[in-house]
């Protein structure tokens, strides 16, 4: 039998299309998760979005969360949000969605089960052996299907829940400061 993580296996480009529209959904959730943090950035800094485009650029979602953090702290405003929690959330779909996003797709020829090449970090491909090997030398192709799709929109969708909530909650208590010190 072949192991589909210890042999190369064909690239594919065409996906089934409940697979299309999975990625679909991730990539078009993921870019409304990261104007949500900008607008939460901008509201914080007071500037309206073309200048928040032009001078906060558009970093990668993590570090979206950190300024807000940070300004949070320089605004001396508290939320009832967890921080940790939404940071390791975001953190966790912004990887997922890269990999899907920047990722080559293969197909075992026999069974057609679909993989994801994955070349970050390390893996031990032959378990028999000792050590780990990096996946840019040698990449780990992980079976990934229709439920790790899912699951990754439904992961998506909570955390702009979670950044929408706590996204008003600023929006109140920033209205509240500009009452205090109009």
């Amino acid at each position: 039998m072949i192991d589909p993580r210890t042999v190369e296996l064909p690239t594919i480009y065409k996906l089934p299309k409940e697979f299309v529209e999975k990625i679909g959904h991730v990539i078009v959730a993921f870019s409304y998760l990261e104007y949500l943090l900008s607008r939460v950035i901008y509201d914080l800094l007071d500037v309206g979005q073309k200048e928040g485009r032009l001078a906060v650029r558009e970093p990668r979602a993590t570090d979206r969360f950190e300024i807000i953090t940070d300004l949070l702290e320089l605004r001396q405003i508290t939320v009832l949000a967890d921080i940790d929690v939404i940071y390791k959330s975001i953190t966790d779909v912004q990887n997922r969605r890269n990999n899907i996003a920047h990722g080559v797709w293969l197909e075992h020829p026999n069974t057609k089960q679909i993989f994801l090449r994955m070349t970050k970090g390390k893996w031990q491909p032959d378990p028999k052996k000792r050590g780990k090997v990096k996946k840019i030398i040698h990449p780990e192709g992980l079976e990934y299907g229709e439920p790790e799709l899912s699951q990754l929109c439904v992961d998506i969708d909570a955390v702009t829940t979670d950044v929408f909530s706590m996204a008003q909650e600023v929006g109140g208590k920033l209205d509240s400061l500009r009452k205090k010190h109009p």
